[in-house]
């Protein structure tokens, strides 16, 4: 049994909630559990598929325009739904790269010439180095509200796999 702690920012979880995705969104985490790493990535994706429709590896496009493609900064969210427009990154290697997520999709949000964005969710699993915990006092601190403000709606979830 997959257990959660969770954090909403800027109103994540009511949109979650709105769109009538949040119950999906809540039963992500078990699907990473039980199909972890790049060995099981067939399984975890037709498990999201099946889930409701969840895209894997969907690239974000983030320029510049005047760039040809293959110059251009174009990441991947490792999970995507077109119709909800939520976009999900699961980190369970260091705290660095939750902010490079943060930051990736909040770029993504506010760039008209790729994906839309409506609500990021962020998910942790409770023995790696990115934590709930310091997401939350980030979100919150100086560095996301002042320099690199995040103001798109933002849900993390935390998951131990008991």
């Amino acid at each position: 049994m997959v257990e959660i702690e969770t954090y909403s920012r800027n109103g994540g979880e009511r949109q979650l909630r709105e769109k009538d995705v949040l119950e999906e969104v809540l039963e992500i985490p078990a699907i990473w559990a039980a199909n972890a790493g790049q060995r099981n990535y067939s399984e975890r994706s037709g498990a999201l598929d099946e889930l409701g429709g969840w895209e894997t590896q969907v690239q974000v496009d983030l320029g510049p325009e005047h760039q040809d493609h293959h110059e251009r900064l174009t990441p991947f969210l490792d999970a995507y739904h077109r119709k909800h427009r939520v976009a999900i990154e699961h980190e369970k290697k260091e705290q660095m790269r939750a902010r490079w997520h943060l930051m990736k999709i909040q770029a993504a949000h506010e760039r008209e010439e790729t994906l839309d964005i409506d609500v990021a969710v962020l998910i942790f699993p409770a023995d790696q180095d990115p934590s709930l915990r310091r997401t939350r006092r980030e979100l919150e601190g100086p560095f996301f509200t002042k320099h690199f403000p995040i103001h798109m709606p933002v849900y993390a979830i935390e998951y131990t796999n008991e």
